[in-house]
């Protein structure tokens, strides 16, 4: 019996042969005859040896448990913007993301466990790893490799198989996704001379009669590969590493986690968002690989891949002579060589976003806040932020029935929100998308001019007639709202009520000498509230950032608009509170709206291309001021008279 290492072997001769002889073919030549250049290979005596898995499956992370801020807006880098016109519809993805779950799709997690005595994960990972051979060797697309694992996960799930017959599984399973994928899919003779005619047709056409039934023709399921196509081009968008190297390393990375038994517990967008995330640190292992762009159209944070990510990130650190055929084959040139190389041993522990600690809250006099909520209580404020999905077309409508407007941005986090409320006084700080877009109605802005050759692509809805007659950038004077919070309901601040709270301007400055210590992070977070590509001119972008350190909190609330060619505008609004001890807190809110045409740009010698000012913490200082003030907002020790 052949060991191992030969039953593996990448066949690259005979394909090289085939292709050579394509065009020489003589008429009438039978077509049976071609199949003597493929490479029959027998899976042979599967050992019962054990996981491929690494027994040690710790964490590989640093020990540092504190996030150290850089600067005052240094934050971990989430920032979007840019053009997405090639993102596939959301409509798409959400269906995508529903199938994916639907049980009768999903193989069970632990069904090596509660169903298979001869079967083991390491027999299964060289079973994958030949199939991927026999896609690379008929030339099938990839597609057809993902369903066909699939196949053989799910039949697994319900059916205990003796170790002769897995083999006969898989390539079963490959001729079954090459009828749903393939314009040519394979045929039953195909697959018994593959296997070096260890089974023959009529075993073959037994089995996928036997698959078929059982996946009750219910041949197509969402796979990795499909959710990979989505997320590839967020992940490229203001990158420092070449586009096809990226893809190729994904790509890589996801056909390895093929291969590993632990990973089928995974979803497959779960998957794809992993092996994104793993390809860009492991080119530009220096910068977040996770921005709030991926974040929003995943929908995944990067705390939520964790598991899968550590997963995927232990296989590619294995032995290099496991997943032998996955890894030969991008070595070649054509995938650049990308399964040459590893990323780092150490994913930082702060790429996986902040989390609570516990002990560290509590030597600093907080506590984190109870029944799952993300936030907590310290020094008198108790700090909350919520995160919902984006608005379905009902709540649109009534949106819009409450605004008096057709037109909101494409995408509304209706249900996010941060508040922050002063536990004595029950005074309320809090960020919405309602109150925003209720700020952009009220100071209703002409419309920004675009060039003649994009207005076209501003329609409304009902008469697809070019509409430009109102702020469709959704520029908001928006710096927060104000309540105060009593039994349970709400009031909402005066305007000119000195007694009581309100905003006051003021001379004093953010300290920023305070931010820009070095303290621990207790709580961070980024909500987004809304977005809109302003049909595929730009970007607009609403968001709030905090960060509560021992000494204080500190929030960033920034709206951000590029339309392209024409101007970009940053309004900034920034929110600080010292703790101090035996004295009411004294807040302190800085707004700074910055503008400037590329006109202006291009007259000053900066260039004028959309790409250069993709992010706008970058960016901001090439925008003049057009108006800056800060304010201070008191909370005195009792607001009783003021609702009374």
């Amino acid at each position: 019996m052949d060991d191992v290492g030969s039953r593996w072997a990448t066949s690259k001769q005979p394909s090289s042969k085939r292709r050579a002889m394509a065009g020489a073919i003589p008429e009438g030549f039978p077509p049976e005859r071609l199949l003597n250049s493929k490479k029959r290979v027998v899976l042979g005596e599967l050992t019962n040896i054990g996981d491929l898995r690494s027994p040690d499956n710790k964490p590989r992370i640093t020990t540092d448990t504190i996030v150290q801020k850089e600067s005052v807006d240094s934050e971990i880098d989430l920032g979007g913007g840019g053009d997405t016109s090639s993102i596939h519809s959301p409509l798409l993805y959400h269906h995508l993301r529903s199938r994916e779950a639907e049980e009768g799709r999903r193989p069970l997690p632990d069904y090596m466990m509660k169903f298979q005595k001869e079967i083991k994960p390491a027999m299964r990972a060289i079973l994958v790893d030949w199939l991927v051979e026999v896609a690379d060797e008929f030339k099938l697309v990839a597609d057809t490799l993902y369903l066909a694992v699939n196949y053989i996960d799910r039949y697994l799930s319900s059916h205990a198989l003796s170790e002769t017959k897995l083999q006969l599984l898989g390539i079963s399973s490959m001729l079954v996704a090459s009828k749903v994928e393939e314009i040519s899919p394979l045929r039953a003779e195909d697959c018994s001379y593959i296997t070096d005619n260890t089974y023959t047709k009529e075993e073959v056409i037994a089995m996928e009669s036997n698959l078929l039934k059982f996946l009750n023709c219910n041949t197509y399921t969402p796979i990795s590969k499909s959710f990979l196509r989505i997320f590839a081009e967020p992940a490229k968008e203001n990158s420092q590493f070449e586009n096809l190297q990226f893809e190729f390393l994904a790509h890589y990375i996801l056909e390895l986690s093929l291969t590993d038994y632990a990973c089928v517990k995974f979803l497959p967008s779960v998957v794809a968002a992993s092996a994104v995330f793993l390809a860009k640190f492991t080119i530009v292992p220096t910068i977040h690989p996770w921005s709030l762009r991926l974040q929003r159209y995943t929908g995944y944070k990067a705390s939520e891949l964790r598991g899968c990510i550590r997963a995927i990130h232990d296989l590619l650190l294995k032995n290099r002579s496991s997943a032998k055929a996955v890894r030969d084959k991008y070595m070649q040139p054509k995938y650049k060589c990308v399964a040459s190389l590893c990323p780092q041993s150490e994913i930082p522990k702060h790429y996986f976003e902040w989390e609570s600690d516990e002990k560290l809250v509590k030597e600093a006099g907080g506590e984190v806040l109870p029944d799952g909520r993300h936030g907590l209580r310290i020094h008198g404020w108790e700090i909350e932020s919520r995160k919902g999905s984006i608005l379905k077309s009902l709540q649109r409508q009534e949106w819009e029935e409450k605004l008096k407007t057709c037109h909101l941005p494409e995408m509304i986090f209706g249900d996010s929100t941060l508040v922050l409320k002063h536990l004595k006084t029950g005074v309320r700080i809090h960020f919405n998308a309602f109150d925003a877009l209720l700020g952009w109605k009220q100071e209703a802005l002409p419309p920004v001019e675009v060039p003649a050759a994009a207005q076209w692509k501003f329609r409304s809805k009902p008469s697809e007639q070019i509409i430009l007659d109102y702020d469709y950038t959704f520029t908001t004077p928006y710096s927060g709202s104000e309540t105060h919070e009593t039994n349970s309901e709400l009031t909402s601040a005066p305007e000119e009520n000195h007694s009581g709270f309100c905003w006051e301007d003021c001379e004093e400055r953010l300290d920023l000498v305070s931010l820009s210590s070095k303290e621990p992070i207790l709580f961070y977070d980024e909500v987004v509230l809304y977005e809109d590509e302003l049909a595929d001119n730009g970007t607009s972008l609403l968001t709030v950032k905090l960060r509560v350190m021992p000494s204080s909190w500190f929030l960033l609330l920034r709206f951000w608009l590029r339309v392209d060619g024409v101007l970009m505008r940053l309004r900034d609004t920034r929110v600080h509170c010292r703790f101090v001890e035996n004295a009411e807190p004294v807040v302190i809110r800085e707004t700074c709206w910055r503008e400037v045409t590329f006109k202006t740009l291009a007259s000053k010698g900066y260039p004028v291309d959309s790409a250069s000012y993709s992010d706008p913490s970058v960016v901001s200082q090439r925008l003049p001021i057009i108006m800056q003030k800060t304010q201070k907002l008191r909370v005195p020790d009792d607001l009783t008279a003021i609702t009374s």
